[in-house]
């Protein structure tokens, strides 16, 4: 995949997850408290199914070809992409605590906990794409169109 493409694809993630994320937040942090409650357990359901679709395939992309490409880049800081590479693994470690838990039929005690990790989760997701709204995605943009990408990640707060 070229990297300008990479680089709409993870744009485009990022605007798909705005209301699931929201969702999901709500309706974790509800049932860390009332797992009890039928409707939001749906809703956390539908929520984490539309997460986990657009989650998974980001995930590989970034994975898969945008870290092994940052590394490449003499220019970019290795820093910021161990930063990434550490927030990915955060969110892929918490996939499990949720998948393995039925919202809609399972015991309240393991919604419970799935319901906080789904919104730590929907957290830890807003955070990873406020950061490539703010900083990845301006930067890759500047390293495939600029001639001087050092400049411009000074110019950011990479120096």
């Amino acid at each position: 995949m070229r990297t300008r493409e990479m680089v709409e694809h993870l744009e485009r993630d990022d605007h798909r997850l705005s209301a699931p994320l929201l969702d999901a937040a709500v309706s974790g942090i509800v049932l860390g408290f009332h797992p009890f409650d039928l409707d939001t357990r749906i809703q956390a359901a539908h929520a984490w199914e539309a997460i986990r679709t657009v989650l998974a395939k980001h995930l590989l992309e970034e994975d898969e070809n945008l870290l092994p490409w940052l590394k490449t880049q003499q220019s970019w800081p290795a820093e910021f992409t161990d930063t990434v590479k550490r927030r990915c693994d955060e969110l892929q470690a918490l996939v499990p605590a949720i998948d393995s838990v039925s919202f809609e039929d399972g015991d309240d005690v393991s919604v419970a906990k799935a319901g906080k990790a789904l919104c730590l989760l929907a957290m830890k997701i807003d955070d990873l794409v406020a950061c490539e709204e703010n900083r990845l995605i301006p930067l890759l943009r500047h390293l495939i169109f600029a001639s001087q990408p050092s400049k411009n990640l000074r110019r950011a707060g990479f120096d």
